[in-house]
């Protein structure tokens, strides 16, 4: 119970830490920045601080259910331990978004002040912003030698506004960006590279940016015609790859509950069964995008082009976009599996046989027996030491007794018990169980369960490594298969 204790109280002590900061300190959030006239205010989105709220409360119900649980010594001391490490993690990501939401900003007027929690001002003249360039991820506002100064992503709500502002400043930007955000060109960048995640993103945003009457001002001759070939294309083999996109679904939804049907029933670690709660996401999800990106009825197949040039692998620069985004999940994915096969590992490789060295033989009668979860007994002795305990035999040991013969015995009928008493907890957890001349739990019994237990947890073990390791090489394969690929691609839309 000491470690339940210890991990919910991390994280019940962060959350409360959080409110009490937000409370002390509420006139400094974001809200409640007054503007001057001309002022931009650049803060996150409140979407980020709704849905990081929504993660602190419940891993927070979930830290005070595990919390319960051990009171009541439904849990045993090590019993999902890694889950609580990782409601914990999850307590302090959300209170950290949560107070960089409420905290940090940066303001634009006469110069740039850049707030973040904790960090001292950064402050930048306005002067220092030389020029722009479009990442995967932002825009970015740099300075001498490339040095960034302020990211900005393509669809914040105020991203347009420090557009303009540094526009009119004689900043450069590229023409498809002041497109896209219907500004002037007043300092345009000549080169017409255009991000392929700025396609993706923006035209995810506004599928309409482009107008049939404006298209040839915006896009040189090439461009509407490979545009216009990747629409047409797209629009020819849409049953074909709607089938694709359903048959790959259903293999990963399958595989996805083989592997947590498969840990579940090796483990019996029925509390897992929870994990199919993303099946469920993620098919909900898969439909909901299918049903958006097949709706083309009634776009041409310029605009349709427009819209998922992002998705045609013959697009130069489409493989090395996906695996720019690949390496990160390669990362996140690596971090987290090792985490899981080391907790996974630690349980089996630091389990240790049941010794009864060191245990209190204890002698007397039965008062009652019953049967929950778990057998459990009070017993009355002859110098009454032990009538306040309540005698606990581990439920784990029930398929390996004869339940039916001792929830039958009668009280009054002599007992003997081994097991070690705390002054913490009157519930005691018995390791041996004699009633009359039947050896309920005995040793040979504990060496029966721990022997089944260790060759569970190695295939446990055995699985999750195994599953972690296909997963990860997988990545890594289609890494290197993305590499490889990048030599067949065709059409150029840059130019």
């Amino acid at each position: 119970m000491i470690i339940q204790i210890i991990f919910c109280s991390i994280g019940f002590i962060l959350s409360l830490a959080t409110i009490l900061y937000v409370l002390i300190n509420r006139k400094k959030t974001v809200s409640n920045i007054v503007l001057k006239e001309g002022e931009i205010l650049i803060a996150s989105n409140k979407k980020t601080l709704r849905f990081s709220l929504i993660i602190n409360i419940v891993s927070n119900a979930g830290l005070l259910l595990f919390l319960i649980l051990a009171i009541l010594k439904k849990l045993g001391e090590n019993s999902y331990l890694l889950y609580l490490i990782l409601l914990v993690l999850f307590v302090i990501l959300s209170c950290k978004y949560i107070l960089d939401c409420l905290f940090s900003f940066t303001l634009i007027y006469e110069d740039i002040r850049v707030h973040k929690l904790f960090k001292k001002d950064a402050n930048y003249s306005l002067d220092d912003v030389k020029s722009s360039i479009m990442t995967n991820q932002y825009i970015a506002l740099v300075g001498e030698n490339k040095r960034l100064i302020l990211p900005l992503l393509y669809n914040h709500p105020m991203t347009k506004d420090v557009i303009i502002f540094f526009n009119n400043k004689g900043v450069e930007f590229k023409k498809e960006l002041l497109d896209y955000y219907k500004i002037e060109h007043k300092n345009e960048i000549k080169e017409d590279i255009v991000s392929e995640e700025v396609s993706q993103e923006v035209e995810n945003e506004n599928t309409d940016v482009v107008e049939d009457n404006q298209a040839n001002e915006k896009y040189s001759e090439n461009q509407i015609k490979s545009f216009t070939l990747i629409g047409k294309q797209f629009r020819e083999e849409k049953k074909k790859n709607l089938i694709v996109d359903i048959i790959s679904a259903i293999i990963i939804q399958l595989l996805l509950l083989g592997i947590i049907l498969a840990f579940v029933l090796i483990t019996k670690q029925y509390l897992f069964l929870i994990a199919l709660l993303i099946n469920v996401y993620l098919a909900y999800k898969k439909v909901v995008n299918l049903k958006k990106k097949y709706q083309i009825e009634g776009i041409d197949d310029f605009k349709l082009g427009l819209k998922y040039a992002h998705l045609n692998n013959k697009v130069i620069g489409y493989h090395e976009i996906k695996n720019k985004s690949l390496k990160s999940t390669i990362v996140m994915a690596g971090v987290v599996l090792a985490i899981i096969c080391g907790f996974s590992g630690m349980t089996l490789f630091t389990s240790k046989p049941i010794s009864y060295d060191g245990m209190t033989t204890i002698e007397g009668n039965i008062k009652t027996i019953t049967i929950d979860t778990a057998v459990k007994l009070t017993i009355t002795d002859n110098e009454n030491k032990y009538s306040e305990y309540t005698f606990v035999v581990p439920n784990a040991l029930n398929d390996y007794i004869d339940l039916n013969n001792l929830v039958s015995e009668e009280e009054g009928t002599s007992v003997v018990i081994k097991s070690t008493i705390s002054k913490d907890s009157k519930d005691v957890i018995t390791y041996y169980l004699k009633i009359d001349s039947v050896e309920y739990v005995n040793e040979q019994l504990i060496d029966a369960y721990y022997k089944d237990y260790i060759e569970s947890q190695t295939k446990s073990f055995i699985l999750t490594c195994s599953c972690s390791l296909l997963f990860i090489s997988g990545l890594i394969g289609y890494y290197f298969y993305n590499k490889a690929q990048i030599k067949k691609e065709t059409i150029d839309i840059t130019k």
